[in-house]
């Protein structure tokens, strides 16, 4: 089952005999009312589904915990699409990332991504500095071997090859490290 809901609430309030300034404030106080009264309804039906596109926006706190509340207590599958990380560390315990163009599927809580993501990146930088360590270390061999030999000779030809191959990999791999 799929939910869609529209709450509308311009029929709850009389609007007959109060001044413009009082009916504002009743429809407004009756659309908080309904909505942080719905949650409970809304959420405690068996519901297969749920999306959610920025459900926090335009919520007060005692709303933002009540919805954390019922979507907590949801026994099926929510969609939500939402900035607010601490929402989502409250709610959520799978994520699909979407970053550069890859969607990505991680089991835990936002912040446990977000730590394994920095641990990743310092592992991948160490990764590359060590590789841009090993290159410049057959660069130095290279250029030891190719002195031993004359620019005619076939041995001094494959050096240069080898020289030339290195020199470029050192290029790409400095390009993908960061900037100290």
């Amino acid at each position: 089952m799929i939910l869609i809901l529209f709450i509308h609430t311009s029929h709850l309030y009389p609007i007959s005999h109060h001044s413009i300034e009082i009916r504002f404030m009743h429809q407004l106080m009756g659309r908080l009312c309904v909505v942080k009264t719905s949650f409970p309804l809304i959420f405690g039906n068996e519901n297969d589904l749920l999306i959610l596109d920025e459900p926090t926006n335009h919520l007060d706190l005692f709303s933002r915990q009540a919805l954390e509340e019922s979507l907590v207590e949801i026994s099926g599958t929510l969609l939500v699409i939402s900035h607010d990380r601490f929402f989502l560390q409250q709610v959520c315990d799978h994520l699909l990332i979407f970053d550069q163009q890859k969607i990505m599927r991680f089991s835990g809580r936002i912040e446990d991504y977000l730590n394994q993501k920095e641990a990743d990146k310092i592992r991948f930088d160490n990764t590359a500095e060590e590789e841009l360590l090993l290159l410049e270390t057959k660069i130095s061999r290279v250029l030891s071997d190719i002195s031993r030999y004359k620019p005619g000779d076939a041995d001094y030809a494959v050096l240069y090859r080898e020289y030339a191959m290195l020199i470029q990999q050192r290029q790409k791999l400095k390009m993908n490290l960061p900037a100290k």
